[in-house]
């Protein structure tokens, strides 16, 4: 489980983590438990606590990544072209990706200085 130093866990977030987690697709490599959605964020359905993205996903301030996820997602996006959120969206087609239907964690503020570093 990876969090972003600007997270916002929501009061009781461990309680609601052991309910999502009873729901978790066995075979994953990712897992968005928070994310930015767009217009282009399309999903295909999973189950009552999942969907599958299929379109832009931004954000990378709460998610899970299994061991082989991690393999592939080294494999898949390294080295860098873009920020990471958009070389992951970029590879879901290789992966077995996830994000909650609502996001469980958010984060204070979406703006991020990558592309001047």
């Amino acid at each position: 489980m990876i969090f972003e130093d600007d997270a916002e866990l929501p009061d009781g977030f461990e309680a609601k983590l052991e309910r999502i987690l009873e729901g978790l697709p066995e075979k994953r490599d990712l897992v968005y438990l928070g994310f930015s959605a767009g217009a282009e964020a399309t999903t295909r359905p999973f189950n009552d606590v999942f969907v599958i993205p299929v379109g832009q996903l931004n954000g990378t301030h709460a998610f899970m990544v299994s061991p082989e996820g991690a393999r592939k997602i080294l494999g898949e996006c390294f080295p860098l072209t873009y920020q990471i959120d958009t070389e992951l969206y970029r590879a879901f087609s290789r992966l077995d990706v996830f994000r909650l239907k609502t996001a469980l964690v958010n984060v204070a503020d979406f703006s991020s200085d990558i592309q001047n570093v």
